[in-house]
């Protein structure tokens, strides 16, 4: 595992613990940034599936969003965090490519 991988996880778990602290929005969901390139944002986000349960289900996604354009460019659901690490530096080089508007 690389450093910057290492670094990406300890963000990443941070990012997490910054979550609870995050009202949910009207569709159950919370988001923190990770990382901000120029318009593009990459966030974690975490979605709860029928949070009227009372044992709701929580998803985490990673996503890169353009607030330019107001779209999700990419996003991937994260089982654990060495595969958010991956996911968030596949998303970070993506963050950082020239806008071709």
């Amino acid at each position: 595992m690389s450093v910057s991988t290492k670094g990406l996880e300890r963000r990443l778990a941070h990012a997490y613990a910054l979550l609870l602290h995050v009202s949910e929005d009207e569709h159950g969901s919370r988001a923190v940034s990770l990382e901000r390139c120029g318009s593009r944002d990459i966030r974690l986000l975490e979605v709860t599936l029928d949070s009227s349960a009372s044992a709701a289900k929580s998803l985490l996604f990673l996503e890169l969003y353009d607030d330019k354009r107001r779209v999700t460019l990419d996003s991937c659901r994260c089982d654990g965090i060495e595969d958010a690490a991956i996911a968030a530096e596949r998303m970070i080089s993506l963050a950082k490519e020239p806008d071709n508007d």
